[in-house]
């Protein structure tokens, strides 16, 4: 991570193991390392007002990351996208006081691969590969 005055920028790598073992019909088998990253900037234009920007990437397994051989061990059941998750975002943030914040994203994503429930995947809920999504946060501190 670096902070200076205006600007800020951060990137983490890291790496997880996921086991499944009979989990969505008895003989399945699931013993993946997933890898990821993301890094970000923001900049503070004045006092109160910042943009922030963000690129992660995601792979559920490091030796499937277009997500077929997943499509292909669950007969077909889960989607090759949910083995993957693609996100850029854009965001502003205004502090109104001291102790008073509202930060606004908006994310382009491709893959389901973080989506909730990580361990039972919809793709019924979940049945798109391309999304976008935007949040709105208000804080408040003291």
């Amino acid at each position: 991570m670096y902070e200076g005055e205006f600007f800020q920028f951060s990137a983490e790598v890291f790496q997880e193991r996921f086991v499944t073992d009979g989990f969505y019909f008895p003989g399945f088998h699931r013993d993946d390392i997933g890898q990821g990253y993301y890094v970000q900037a923001s900049y503070k234009l004045d006092k109160d007002f910042s943009v922030m920007t963000r690129h992660e990437r995601f792979y559920a397994s490091k030796d499937d990351k277009n997500g077929a051989e997943l499509e292909q061990r669950s007969g077909g059941l889960i989607p090759a996208y949910f083995a993957f998750h693609n996100d850029t975002m854009i965001g502003l943030s205004y502090d109104f006081s001291d102790d008073f914040r509202v930060n606004a994203e908006y994310h382009w994503m491709e893959g389901a691969a973080r989506l909730s429930p990580i361990v039972q995947p919809n793709p019924i809920a979940n049945n798109s590969k391309n999304w976008q999504v935007w949040a709105i946060q208000f804080m408040y501190w003291f």
